[in-house]
């Protein structure tokens, strides 16, 4: 089940969701980061075991994402691929016929090397940052930039359960100025490293099945 919670940012109503992603209602926008299509099938390619059905959650739960909202927009904050064309990407291109309504918008990520609008049948446009008013949408964080949202850190944080045992959990970090986006894609690594290292300060909100927590 979709779960939210209700924050304001730069004077917008965002909700954070428990499926990694944000959506805008005044824009009719959903946002996420870092769904990396084509990592699997990379990995692949190079001899390491992966499930061929990573894709297919990814996507199946992006879908599902954009029939609740009835979102009419979707703007990815980076790394929407992970290396250049392959059989996941090819089948991204068919899925993505099937919800013909969407206008996608695509910032460019780090890993967004060799993918563009010529290669995925004209479906989306690459830009190296977008401008929402009052949001920028970028890949990595700026910190000498205003109201921005991006991915790229995969943040996460260590909990305590009570049994002892500490839980790697994904998160949202969000500042005054900033919002930082968990990967959307479960098959990533997490850095829960980053709030240590970062002079800014952050509120995590940990993404759970029950909900979107702030801690």
């Amino acid at each position: 089940m979709i779960k939210e919670h209700e924050i304001q940012f730069a004077g917008e109503r965002l909700l954070l969701n428990n499926r990694r992603s944000i959506y805008w209602p005044d824009k009719q926008m959903l946002i996420f980061s870092d769904i990396h299509l084509g990592k699997a099938a990379h990995f692949r390619q190079n001899g390491i075991a992966i499930p061929g059905n990573v894709i297919k959650k990814d996507l199946k739960a992006l879908k599902e994402l954009i029939l609740h909202y009835n979102a009419t927009v979707v703007t990815v904050v980076g790394d929407f691929f992970h290396a250049g064309i392959n059989s996941d990407t090819q089948f991204f291109s068919e899925w993505a016929h099937s919800l013909p309504q969407l206008h996608w918008n695509i910032v460019k990520g780090n890993h967004d090397k060799s993918v563009n609008a010529e290669n995925t049948d004209g479906i989306f446009y690459m830009n190296d940052s977008l401008f929402i008013e009052p949001i920028t949408l970028v890949h990595h964080p700026e910190p000498e930039q205003s109201h921005t949202i991006s991915g790229h850190i995969h943040p996460g944080v260590i909990l305590r359960a009570s049994c002892g045992k500490a839980l790697k959990i994904a998160c949202f970090l969000v500042s005054e100025n900033r919002i930082i986006l968990p990967a959307f894609s479960q098959f990533t690594g997490l850095d829960t490293g980053f709030l240590k290292k970062s002079i800014e300060k952050y509120t995590p909100y940990v993404v759970l099945d029950e909900g979107v927590i702030r801690v």
